[in-house]
C-alpha cells in the first residue's frame, strides 16, 4: 500500500509532520503550496503585573513542579522560561528527526529546521533510487 499526500496550499509545522507520515508514500505539492515550517512555537501574554497594579493577587496551584511552568497570571520566572525552551528544543529535535526518518531521499539534504516556510516548485523530486538508498 503506498500513500500519496498532496499539499494544495498549506502543510506547514503540524500540517508538514502528518504529510510525512506518508512514508513510504509520495509526498507531492502544488508550486505555491507553503511547505516545511520545521520548528517549534509557544505563545502567551502575562498579565501578572497589571494584576497587581489593580489590587489583584494571582494564585496558581499545581500539583507536579513541571506542570506548566509558564501561564497568564503567575509571575514569569527565568528559571520557568529556561525549563520551557529547553523543552521545546527536545521537541525541535524529536520533529527534525521525525522527518528525516520519515523521508530518507532527503537525508542527503535534511530539510531546514529553523521554521522556514518552503514553496512546492522549490522542492526537490526525489527519485525511488533515492529513496532506496
Amino acid at each position: 500500500l503506498v500513500l500519496t499526500v498532496c499539499v494544495d496550499r498549506v502543510a506547514a509545522s503540524g500540517g508538514y509532520m502528518m504529510a510525512c507520515q506518508s512514508a513510504p508514500g509520495r509526498l507531492y505539492a502544488a508550486p505555491f503550496a507553503a511547505v516545511g515550517s520545521v520548528g517549534v512555537i509557544r505563545e502567551g501574554v502575562n498579565v501578572h503585573d497589571v494584576l497587581r497594579k489593580v489590587g489583584i493577587r494571582p494564585l496558581v496551584l499545581r500539583a507536579g513542579e513541571d506542570k506548566v511552568p509558564l501561564d497568564m497570571i503567575s509571575e514569569v520566572k527565568e528559571e520557568d522560561v529556561t525549563k520551557v525552551k529547553r523543552d521545546m528544543e527536545r521537541i525541535h529535535g524529536a520533529f527534525r528527526d521525525m522527518v528525516l526518518e520519515a523521508r530518507p531521499g532527503i537525508a542527503r539534504r535534511p530539510p531546514s529546521s529553523g521554521g522556514k516556510v518552503t514553496i512546492g516548485e522549490d522542492g526537490e523530486e526525489i527519485t525511488e533510487e533515492e529513496e532506496e538508498e
